[in-house]
């Protein structure tokens, strides 16, 4: 084989090296999926602690609680927000 010159596989060789190229994509793209479910688990769960930590179990017993309650800033679908 000369310098430059592609290897010459044959047509079963082709086929497993083809077979190899999508089992290691399929790995990367579980292995991604894995670490991105698991980066949003820790972000919930990071968020959701620190909100409980802020937000008092039982709002009418909060001595800190001041102000009308009709006047109260409901945030929804906040796991959206913070997932992207």
């Amino acid at each position: 084989m000369e310098e430059g010159e592609e290897p010459v596989y044959t047509h079963a060789e082709e086929t497993k090296r083809q077979i190899r190229r999508e089992e290691r994509k399929a790995k990367k793209t579980e292995e991604f999926k894995i670490a991105k479910e698991t980066c949003e688990y820790f972000i919930l769960s990071t968020a959701y602690s620190a909100l409980s930590t802020l937000l008092p179990d039982k709002p009418a017993d909060d001595p800190e609680a001041i102000g009308d309650p009709y006047k109260t800033l409901f945030i929804s679908r906040l796991v959206n927000m913070l997932t992207g």
